[in-house]
């Protein structure tokens, strides 16, 4: 009797053992309870949950220092091209009569530097018929573009009749911060590009159109070259003050976008 009942708990033990064995995963951690009690109701037990994947990498090249160089100048350089309509008009008025006082201005100086009156005409008909076709344009930049022309042009002629004076290369300096009222790129980068155009072509025609040393006479584009070189100098100042400009203005527009929303 005593053999028989050590007998039963001898096997009630080794079912029970079996049952754990078969019960628990890989590495004896015990199976869960949905799992178990799958395999109570002889149910197929759930897949095995699976960690999180790994997202692909991405395909996009990578920039090297000077992508992400150009990268970071792109992104402070000002936009450009966001002044409204009215703004637009009230500074293109105002460079609109800058350029025609230029015009009997240069006449008489080209008639007093004895140049006579049919030469000094000639001088000045390419800027009136800027003038005009920045009027007649109907796009701004087309406007703005004609208008620049024009007043980089006058700088050319005042230094064509000094004689070539370095005093008078002073003149394209002083359209700078006139031309960035636009703040716009075309006719900023116009200007920049026509001093240089101007330098080098100019002396390549003439030997004392542009310059009056033996220096700038013999090699006029490497002076072109330093002449617009230094305007694009410049020109840095007005670019940092242009930048902080817009964002004030997008600072601006912001706060003025809140308070009509939380007046709503």
């Amino acid at each position: 009797m005593q053999a028989t009942s050590e007998e039963t708990r001898r096997r009630l033990s080794a079912a029970r053992a079996a049952r754990e064995a078969t019960s628990a995963y890989p590495g004896g951690a015990a199976a869960p309870p949905d799992q178990t009690d799958a395999a109570d109701r002889n149910e197929p037990p759930p897949e095995p949950t699976r960690g999180p994947r790994h997202a692909a990498p991405s395909t996009e090249p990578t920039r090297g220092p000077i992508g992400r160089a150009v990268a970071s100048v792109r992104e402070y350089l000002p936009r450009g091209n966001l002044l409204d309509d009215a703004a637009f008009r009230r500074r293109h008025l105002l460079l609109s009569w800058i350029l025609a006082l230029h015009i009997p201005a240069l006449f008489a100086f080209g008639v007093w530097q004895g140049y006579g009156v049919e030469h000094s005409a000639l001088e000045v008909a390419l800027p009136a018929a800027l003038l005009l076709f920045g009027q007649l344009a109907r796009h701004r930049r087309v406007k703005a573009f004609f208008v620049t022309a024009g007043l980089v042009f006058c700088s050319t002629v005042l230094v064509h009749l000094s004689g070539g004076m370095i005093e008078a290369h002073f003149h394209f300096f002083i359209l700078i911060g006139l031309i960035a009222l636009y703040e716009d790129w075309v006719p900023f980068v116009w200007n920049v590009a026509f001093v240089v155009l101007s330098h080098g072509l100019g002396n390549t025609f003439a030997a004392d159109l542009m310059y009056n040393h033996s220096a700038a006479q013999n090699r006029p584009w490497h002076w072109a070259l330093i002449h617009g070189v230094s305007v694009l100098a410049a020109c840095a100042g007005v670019i940092i003050f242009w930048r902080n400009v817009e964002q004030e203005k997008q600072r601006s527009e912001a706060l003025t976008t809140e308070l009509s929303e939380a007046e709503l």
